[in-house]
C-alpha cells in the first residue's frame, strides 16, 4: 500500500528589484504646492486636509524606509542582533530580532504606499469629475485595485493612472 500523498501548497515568493544600489535612495517629499487646486466635494471631504494626510504619510514612509536601509545595513554587517545570536531569544515576544522587525516595518510601508496610491486616485478622481461626484455624493474610483480592474473602462482616470499616449506610461513592467 502506498503511503497517502500529503498535499503541500506552493509558495511563491514574488521580489522586486528597483534594479539599483539602496545607497541611491533619495527621500521623496511633497508640499501644499503639489496639489492642484480643487473645490471641495460637498458632504464627501475636505481635499486639502486629504492632500495633509498624504504629505504627513508620504514623509512617515521615507522615515521609517530610513530605518529600514540601517537596520538591514546592520544585519548584513553582523551588528543587528538576530534570533541565532541574540542572548534573549529565549523571550522572543519581549525581544524581537532585528530581521523580523525590519519585515514588519517594510510590510507597513507597503500599505502606507498602497493607502497614498489610493487616495491619489480618488483625487484623480475628484478632479476629473467634480460635477458628477457631487451629484452622485460616490467616488466610482476609489483605488488603484479598481482601476487596474477596469484598464480600458475606467475613462479618463484609468488613462491618467495607468497612461497612454497622451499621459505618461510606466514602461518599466514594475
Amino acid at each position: 500500500m502506498q503511503p497517502k500523498e500529503s498535499w503541500n501548497p506552493e509558495i511563491v515568493e514574488v521580489n522586486y528589484d528597483a534594479g539599483r544600489s539602496m545607497s541611491t535612495y533619495t527621500p521623496f517629499d511633497l508640499n501644499m504646492n503639489d496639489f492642484p487646486e480643487t473645490s471641495n466635494v460637498i458632504g464627501l471631504c475636505n481635499l486639502r486636509l486629504v492632500a495633509m494626510r498624504i504629505i504627513q504619510t508620504v514623509r512617515l514612509i521615507n522615515k521609517k524606509f530610513d530605518c529600514c536601509i540601517k537596520v538591514h545595513n546592520e544585519i548584513l554587517q553582523g551588528k543587528a542582533n538576530t534570533i541565532l545570536d541574540s542572548p534573549h531569544s529565549v523571550d522572543l515576544v519581549k525581544s524581537p530580532s532585528a530581521i523580523h522587525e525590519c519585515k514588519i516595518e517594510c510590510e507597513s510601508i507597503v500599505f502606507q504606499m498602497r493607502r497614498v496610491l489610493d487616495s491619489l486616485v480618488q483625487l484623480t478622481s475628484f478632479l476629473v469629475d467634480p460635477d458628477r461626484i457631487n451629484e452622485d455624493k460616490e467616488v466610482r474610483f476609489d483605488s488603484v485595485g479598481r482601476v487596474i480592474h477596469l484598464g480600458k473602462k475606467a475613462g479618463e482616470v484609468g488613462k491618467i493612472v495607468l497612461g497612454d499616449s497622451f499621459y505618461h506610461e510606466d514602461l518599466t513592467g514594475f
